[in-house]
């Protein structure tokens, strides 16, 4: 219809109706560009509201099990060095307790790897990283996805070169054998399930095992500082700036 008024008005050389037509094309167009980009913004924040939301409950999901890995690796880290101080005279001790022997037995596993988020990889695969509208949490996303790789690097790295003390030293550590089939948690580090026995002299004796105690130990704190601590910290962080922009409380947090 607007065309063939613009057709007449060409016919008639009506300037002031053909511009008065034109106008009313081009404002509709703008209009009905508007209004297209208005809706994809809606249904954007729409989209992004879910993506959080899920997100949110993955980084709950992570944290936990992060915590605990850290927990426990810094348990067994310190009976790690208390082992050497008292190889070394620091600590004065008649020998190595259950739980110490059990903890030199499992020193040097660095299996666990970084803790994947899918919803922040399913955005960062797809180019759809910038839906994300706070710059916080999209920084935060970014920082976390580049030290995913250096933190597989590292447990890479650390499990180069690695030593079983139960292998390589059976003289002075001997395992019980009733717990092949149990499994070991935080809550049972020192109770009489850990019935290993490892030999105080034969230690102290044994430059190639306090050189190899010496090494462990840097190696569990690099794992604990550089990757498990790193990881926990930035964790928090994400769950932190999420928890502000959904308006999330959590009762066990409130004063």
């Amino acid at each position: 219809m607007i065309i063939n008024r613009i057709s007449s008005a060409i016919k008639r050389q009506d300037l002031s109706q053909i511009i008065i037509e034109i106008l009313i094309v081009v404002i509709g167009i703008f209009l009905g560009l508007q209004v297209t980009d208005w809706n994809e913004g809606r249904q954007d924040r729409i989209q992004e509201k879910k993506y959080l939301n899920r997100f949110h409950v993955e980084i709950i999901e992570a944290l936990k099990p992060a915590q605990g890995l850290l927990i426990s690796n810094e348990l067994r880290h310190k009976d790690i060095t208390d082992i050497a101080k008292i190889i070394n005279g620091d600590i004065k001790a008649d020998g190595i307790s259950k739980s110490q022997c059990h903890s030199l037995h499992m020193a040097g596993i660095f299996s666990s790897q970084a803790t994947a988020l899918p919803t922040m990889n399913e955005l960062s695969s797809t180019g759809r990283l910038s839906i994300i509208q706070n710059e916080d949490i999209r920084t935060a996303m970014s920082k976390y996805q580049v030290n995913v790789g250096t933190w597989d690097g590292v447990t890479v790295s650390l499990r180069a070169d690695h030593v079983s003390f139960s292998d390589k030293y059976p003289e002075m550590i001997v395992l019980d054998l009733a717990l092949a089939n149990q499994t070991f948690t935080i809550s049972n580090r020192n109770n009489s399930l850990f019935n290993h026995v490892c030999d105080l002299n034969l230690m102290k004796q044994n430059t190639r095992f306090k050189n190899d105690l010496t090494k462990m130990a840097n190696k569990m704190d690099a794992f604990m500082v550089i990757f498990l601590a790193s990881q926990v910290e930035q964790l928090n962080s994400l769950h932190e700036i999420l928890d502000q922009e959904l308006s999330i409380t959590h009762p066990e947090q409130t004063p």
